[in-house]
């Protein structure tokens, strides 16, 4: 990966590192989507957009529950400019 060539580079390069959050350590505002990561077994993993209400985590978009438990989070970027 090229290393950036300036101050501006640099500061967009650094704006876009993703910083996961651990559930354990803390927990989004109720009904926000946020991308969720956890496992299920020892080979299987997900991350998908999920948001937390009450303290029941439900998939964003279908409403349906999760099928794991979320061990870390991370609110969503801001969409493209267009």
């Amino acid at each position: 990966m090229e290393e950036p060539k300036n101050e501006n580079e640099k500061a967009f390069a650094m704006h876009n590192v993703i910083s996961w959050v651990a559930v354990e350590d803390k927990l989004p505002n109720d009904v926000t989507p946020v991308l969720v990561y956890g496992e299920c077994c020892d080979i299987c993993w997900h991350i998908k957009i999920a948001e937390l209400e009450q303290g029941d985590w439900w998939e964003s978009g279908t409403g349906e529950d999760l099928d794991f438990k979320p061990i870390y989070w991370v609110e969503l970027p801001k969409p493209p400019c267009l």
